[in-house]
């Protein structure tokens, strides 16, 4: 009978145990209050028009000291600052998708000689990457943080995923400093190139969409995942 009760007790534990590991602990992104779906993009070549500059600044709109030139044998786009509060920037905007993630990168070099006024509310090189929907009006937005100087070209990307409604995705780029300039080339704005394999999930609430990409294979806790959350009219950030 002892024998028979401790093959019981065996069959019990490993039915529990094969129970357990069948059933799987939700990601963290599915304990959140909304519902989701895939995100898969085929992506896209680059959007933007005459990204190379051989045309000048055709397509560009610019502001202040703002020129072409050619560096190690490439063109790239010049913004210079002149005097106190000097301002060189640029914008170029692209027909956006809604519900699209979009990614945009360049590189940039800051002149050695470069003097930023650290009292500025944004000194060096800045800019967003902003989605509108119809009549211009901002519905999100990616704030490229201050870049500053470093030694050579620094390769720069981040990311928007474009609410609803939007038709128009815009690229602005400024540098504040009282001296020297900032050199931008390889702009590229694209649809970025999601595949299934990635896992990410569009999550979608009453206000706006996120986008959210969990480790695949070992989900992050939910401190360490990468969510873009509309918090405001004006900025997506980091959730």
């Amino acid at each position: 009978m002892g024998r028979i009760r401790r093959i019981a007790w065996i069959g019990l534990l490993t039915w529990v145990t094969a129970w357990r590991v069948g059933t799987a602990e939700p990601l963290p992104w599915e304990k959140l209050p909304f519902s989701f779906r895939p995100l898969v993009q085929t992506g896209s070549a680059n959007l933007l028009p005459n990204a190379d500059f051989r045309d000048g600044l055709k397509g560009w709109d610019v502001k202040g000291d703002a020129v072409t030139e050619k560096m190690d044998g490439k063109p790239c786009l010049r913004l210079a600052a002149k005097g106190e509060k000097g301002v060189a920037a640029f914008q170029i905007g692209i027909d956006g998708k809604p519900e699209t993630l979009y990614r945009l990168a360049f590189r940039y070099r800051v002149a050695s000689d470069a003097k930023l006024d650290y009292a500025d509310s944004y000194p060096g090189l800045h800019g967003w990457l902003t989605a509108r929907v119809a009549g211009g009006k901002v519905t999100g937005a990616v704030r490229i943080h201050e870049r500053r100087r470093d030694s050579g070209w620094v390769a720069y990307e981040t990311h928007l995923f474009t609410p609803q409604g939007t038709k128009r995705v815009d690229v602005s780029v400024a540098f504040n400093a009282t001296q020297g300039a900032a050199l931008l080339t390889g702009m590229d704005l694209r649809e970025a190139k999601v595949e299934a394999a990635e896992g990410r999930q569009v999550i979608v609430c009453q206000d706006a969409s996120w986008a959210e990409l969990p480790r695949h294979a070992e989900p992050a806790p939910p401190t360490d995942v990468t969510v873009f959350q509309r918090r405001n009219p004006d900025e997506l950030f980091f959730y």
